[in-house]
């Protein structure tokens, strides 16, 4: 049973730091520029790439559907 109340605790934590971050976040000040806006693109690519072979592994294994569809939304994503 702690697992679960630990669970539930990052449920509740996690938001309420997204929340915080993006009131601070949303103050800043700072601009980028191309070649940052290429590197968070390639970075976002890699990750959706690496989450889709995790999601068609996870099809192969278990022969759920629903790995399918979010593996084939991430690869479009990509």
């Amino acid at each position: 049973m702690r697992s679960v109340r630990g669970k539930s605790v990052a449920y509740m934590v996690f938001p309420l730091a997204a929340a915080g971050f993006s009131v601070l976040i949303g103050h800043s000040n700072w601009h980028g520029n191309a070649e940052l806006h290429t590197l968070i693109e390639t970075i976002s690519i890699v990750l959706e790439l690496i989450a889709c072979a995790i999601a068609i592994k996870g099809y192969y294994t278990t022969k759920a559907q629903w790995y399918l569809l979010l593996g084939s939304g991430l690869a479009g994503a990509a």
